[in-house]
């Protein structure tokens, strides 16, 4: 029987961790059956987020949420 992930935890060189859960969690396996570009948080503050209509899920910097890049809710 597979196994269901319960939470995934990204370690970053300086230490710091990002933690995911529940919904978010399942976006993240969402991108990962997409093959995003954007698949790996690059730094521990990265939100998951959509851009370009949809059609792009992933993770992005905070300061890159804005016209082209949606905070994923």
């Amino acid at each position: 029987m597979e196994k269901k992930l319960k939470c995934v935890t990204f370690t970053f060189q300086d230490g710091s961790t990002k933690v995911l859960r529940g919904q978010e969690l399942e976006d993240w396996e969402t991108i990962c059956a997409l093959q995003s570009d954007y698949l790996l948080p690059g730094d521990s503050d990265h939100i998951l987020a959509v851009g370009y209509g949809g059609l792009v899920r992933g993770f992005v910097p905070p300061t890159a949420i804005g016209e082209v890049w949606q905070q994923r809710r």
